[in-house]
Parts: C-alpha cells; structure tokens; sequence
C-alpha cells in the first residue's frame, strides 16, 4: 500500500472495515492515536468540477473563487459520505451553483451554514443535486466542511 497518513484517532480498538473496496487500512488502540494508509491515493476518488471539461459544469454564472483557495470538488468517501470543497464566486444566489450527478446526491435536502464573503451563508443541496446558496454573498462561498450521506 502507498502511503498517505491520515489522522485516525477516533477509532476504537481494531480496524476500519474495509469491505468497501478496500480503500483504508488502519489501526489503533483504545484511546491511542494511530494512522491510516489510502490504498490508491486520496485523489483518486475526488471528480473535479471543470466548466466544458468531463466533469460537473458551473451554472448561473458561478467560477471557480481562485488562489488561495482550491478548485470547487467534491468526492464520495469509502463510507458513503459526499463531501464538496473548494470555494465558488459571480453567480447568482438562489440558483444552482452546479448540480452532482446520480449517486451523489442525498435522499431528501439538507442544510448547511457555510462562509460567504466572510459571514454567514445558507446553503443547501436538494434531492435533484443542485447545490443552492439561498443566502449569503455571490462574492465568495466556500464548500469545505460540507458532507452528507447518501
């Protein structure tokens, strides 16, 4: 396995299952902090967000926020869960920024405060994929910390 680390010191005694294509191994005592290793590389299961390229296009007039930040992704984890990161800009609150396809998206809308131009945004990804900012500053929204099952 190549090696990635990765903090792992919510687990219990034993290992992370790995049954779902034997993404992580890992192991750590009760208490102890311990180290996981991605098997094929943590971004092999991140699929950019590119405008016109093979991924997930922007909408509503919505691009990439730019350096420092890094560009809008998102990826499914080895236990189910979606994650988006990244930062987006210009477009139009209330519309979709862009939309996740099949597989990615949660059973019914879920709700997210999230940073936008420096305050608080309202944020939310429906049953359809599309990821809403209803709230918030077209000047600048940020994506990390957002995840939800699927």
């Amino acid at each position: 396995m190549s090696a990635v680390t990765v903090p792992v010191d919510f687990l219990v005694a034993g290992a992370i299952p790995t049954a779902t294509k034997q993404i992580l191994q890992a192991t750590a005592s009760t208490g102890a902090t311990g180290t996981a290793q991605w098997v094929s590389g943590s971004s092999a299961h991140e699929t950019p967000l590119t405008v016109g390229g093979t991924g997930v296009a922007f909408a509503n007039s919505w691009v990439n926020f730019g350096a420092p930040t890094e560009s809008t992704s998102y990826f499914k984890d080895p236990f189910g869960i979606v994650h988006l990161r990244g930062a987006a800009k210009s477009g139009t609150v209330g519309a979709a920024i862009f939309t996740l396809p099949a597989g990615y998206r949660p059973a019914n809308q879920r709700y997210f405060a999230v940073i936008s131009n420096s305050l608080f945004g309202y944020l939310y990804v429906n049953s359809s994929g599309n990821v809403v900012l209803s709230s918030g500053s077209n000047a600048s929204v940020t994506f990390d910390g957002v995840h939800f099952d699927v």
